[in-house]
């Protein structure tokens, strides 16, 4: 039996960690799909809530050590905040 993918719910969103998406509380019509580097840093937000972060993390978490750059985690966290406003 397959089990339905919990939902957290912040502001005006729903949001499923497992898959990415994302549903406003008003208008459940409005979905998208974040990409997956969106979606990694986005679960990893949630899953340190109020924490302070460093860059270092950040792009050893989600990006992995060797592959991630500072303008590439500002793109992702400017991107967030754009989708998410």
């Amino acid at each position: 039996m397959l089990h339905a993918e919990p939902w957290l719910q912040f502001d005006v969103w729903y949001y499923a960690p497992n898959s990415g998406t994302l549903r406003h509380c008003q208008n459940l019509h409005q979905t998208l799909v974040l990409e997956p580097r969106l979606q990694r840093l986005l679960n990893f937000f949630i899953a340190h809530p109020q924490q302070i972060l460093s860059k270092d993390q950040l792009l050893n978490e989600v990006w992995g050590a060797d592959f991630g750059t500072d303008a590439a985690l500002l793109r992702a966290v400017a991107a967030l905040r754009k989708i998410l406003s």
